[in-house]
């Protein structure tokens, strides 16, 4: 798992919309937990990865109001690749 910290004045609504069209995620859901900050978070899958939004509880609280939690799911079978030649 890794975590990215940032700021923004935004809100969280406005942040998730920002944040996930930027990484070209259009499927993301919101979701409602007592266990984060402020009660929801945003969620979605880019590549195999879970990849989470919410407002920093976790670290480094003093210096940014948002986190992202980037957690692989998915194990993908490593393929070789052959180049292939046309005539």
């Amino acid at each position: 798992m890794v975590n990215l910290f940032f700021n923004s004045e935004k809100s969280i609504e406005e942040v998730a919309v920002l944040f996930f069209s930027k990484m070209n995620i259009s499927d993301y859901l919101e979701g409602e937990s007592s266990n984060v900050l402020g009660g929801y978070y945003y969620c979605g899958s880019f590549f195999g990865n879970e990849i989470k939004l919410e407002k920093n509880s976790y670290d480094y609280e003093e210096l940014f109001n948002y986190m992202v939690h980037i957690d692989k799911r998915i194990k993908l079978k490593q393929k070789t690749m052959h180049t292939v030649r046309k005539g």
